[in-house]
């Protein structure tokens, strides 16, 4: 019976792989990376693929989720599933695992950068003050989450962040900040949460890990007109931020000194006697 190994390859560009991923790369008998749940971009797999020093058979989302191909490349040996990010921030690569472990393989992951740790550092923000995450869904007229508004209520009320990952879309794109935040719009104009407006302190984030990366935040109206270039983005809704935060985002982000105050002083009015002290 193989060994099932799940290597994280960190973020955009290709270049995150840590020493023991690498090894490990090298060292299985068959070779899967899986980049749906995670996006390197096409330089960044090719650039991948010749760090390792040998071919990676890319999977469908559908063959990731059957599992198939690489339950019959266990019975010949150990197995390598390469993906972006940390391996087990998708449920998919979980269920995967799980169902390796059903079938007697052993199973090992190989941990890498995520999203979730590099995105606060990328726009200086203190990474114990995030509170729960949320995906942005891709909506429909009969598709509108409100759980979304939910969440960044939630977290508004306890001082925290929110870090907004971004859907992809059926045709297999990527949602931009831009878009983003239309959804934000277009969920709150339909639950009328009073959470988003055009005045709430957006950060948008594309691409982190590449040398292409980009940091921009604002005013939610302003961002709507930034064009943040290729994928992968990500936005950030702050909370109540430290002097240090609010410096690193007027240093990094480009956020003025006046959107800052405006912003303190909303949260403090608006969740005043909620966040905790």
């Amino acid at each position: 019976m193989g060994r099932l190994v799940f290597i994280g390859a960190g973020l955009m560009g290709g270049r995150w792989l840590t020493l023991k991923g690498l090894q490990r790369a090298k060292e299985v008998d068959h070779l899967f990376g899986e980049f749906y749940t995670s996006y390197l971009g096409m330089s960044g797999i090719e650039d991948l693929k010749r760090e390792i020093g040998r071919e990676i058979v890319l999977l469908t989302r559908e063959e990731l989720e059957m599992g198939e191909k690489v339950f019959d490349a266990l019975e010949e040996g150990d197995v390598g599933l390469i993906v972006g990010g940390d391996p087990m921030a998708a449920t998919t690569h979980v269920e995967l695992r799980l169902e390796a472990e059903r079938r007697g393989h052993e199973t090992e992951i190989v941990y890498g950068v995520s999203i979730l740790v590099a995105a606060p550092s990328a726009m200086g923000l203190q990474h114990y003050k995030f509170g729960m995450f949320v995906i942005v869904p891709c909506f429909s007229e009969s598709f509108a989450l409100k759980s979304v508004l939910d969440v960044i209520d939630g977290n508004l009320k306890e001082g925290l962040h929110t870090l907004l990952l971004l859907d992809l879309k059926e045709d297999g794109g990527f949602m931009t900040v831009s878009e983003s935040l239309k959804t934000l719009k277009y969920l709150e104009e339909r639950h009328r949460k009073g959470v988003i407006d055009d005045n709430t302190l957006v950060v948008g984030g594309a691409r982190i890990g590449d040398r292409t990366e980009y940091i921009k935040g604002g005013r939610l109206r302003d961002l709507l007109e930034v064009d943040f270039g290729p994928p992968v983005h990500v936005v950030v809704i702050p909370g109540r931020l430290h002097f240090v935060e609010e410096e690193a985002l007027m240093k990094i982000a480009s956020v003025k000194e006046e959107e800052i105050s405006h912003w303190r002083k909303r949260i403090d009015e608006k969740y005043k006697g909620l966040i905790p002290s």
